[in-house]
């Protein structure tokens, strides 16, 4: 179960990538891990894909510990849709940058 403080920390990350987001301000790809990793741990695979889409679309990679992290959660949630819609991302993204 997820604690209260969790739940507020949460909240509290996202509210600031949120700000960062509408002042033009982009997160880096440590900021975009972070987040994406509290999601997963929250088991919120629907939000976990908006930040690794626009993770992935700026540029950044997912780090390998936070990418076994969400193919986890996308199996155990049954959301192999939603897992193979990431790798073709990550895909893509290698290769552009070949």
């Amino acid at each position: 179960m997820v604690t209260t403080a969790t739940d507020f920390t949460l909240k509290m990350i996202l509210s600031v990538e949120i700000r960062m987001l509408q002042t033009g301000t982009q997160p880096d790809d440590e900021s975009y891990n972070l987040v994406v990793n509290l999601l997963i741990k929250l088991n919120r695979v629907d939000s976990t894909l908006k930040y690794l889409d626009l993770m992935l679309k700026s540029g950044y990679t997912i780090s390998s510990s936070v990418f076994v992290e969400y193919v986890r959660a996308c199996v155990r949630s049954g959301r192999l849709d939603t897992l193979a819609s990431v790798i073709e991302k990550c895909k893509v993204l290698i290769i552009l940058l070949d």
